[in-house]
């Protein structure tokens, strides 16, 4: 028998509901409470917290779903232009990120590292993705690790929203793009 036994019937609804609700309630407001996100699922907050008994994780949970979502819709496009698909990673990186403002101190707390590594792992992933796409086409101009990459690519994360956020994020990536692939190939 193992310690955590699974999550059946009710306990597993209400769970799922709850993620939705989380997921919903982040989109709308980044620093919505467990109370809002119960109201929203329509349990307790009791149960909010049996299922998440530190609130951050689920914005750990609601982020790490976000960027399986983007990596899956990545994956979709290698067979395009290297240059145009990172360039589509770092617009939906630049949005997720602007959607979880407080990720990063929650991913400095050590009881979120483990979830914080993985999902950044996950990141470095589908930059090294688009990164050997272009290498295996000569596409690249600088040969720059996927970790070095999305470090760039963490310009984009700290705009202020706003009118110019668009512009701002479309220059930044057009300077990146051009450091690192080789747009004439």
């Amino acid at each position: 028998m193992s310690a955590i036994a699974p999550l059946q019937g009710n306990a597993l609804r209400n769970y799922g509901k709850i993620r939705q609700a989380a997921r919903t309630e982040f989109a709308r407001d980044p620093y919505a409470s467990v109370l809002s996100i119960a109201r929203v699922a329509g349990v307790g907050a009791s149960c909010v917290y049996r299922h998440f008994p530190v609130p951050e994780d689920m914005v750990l949970d609601v982020y790490r779903e976000d960027v399986e979502e983007i990596g899956d819709a990545i994956s979709r496009m290698l067979t395009r232009d290297p240059a145009n698909t990172f360039r589509a990673w770092g617009q939906e990186l630049a949005v997720l990120m602007s959607r979880h403002p407080r990720l990063g101190a929650i991913c400095e707390a050590p009881s979120a590292r483990t979830a914080a590594n993985e999902t950044y792992l996950a990141l470095v992933g589908i930059t090294r993705g688009i990164l050997e796409l272009a290498s295996r086409r000569n596409h690249l101009s600088e040969k720059l690790s996927a970790e070095d990459v999305l470090m760039l690519l963490s310009a984009t994360w700290g705009l202020e929203s706003g009118d110019k956020r668009k512009e701002e994020e479309a220059s930044v990536l057009q300077v990146i793009v051009e450091l690192v692939f080789d747009v004439s190939a």
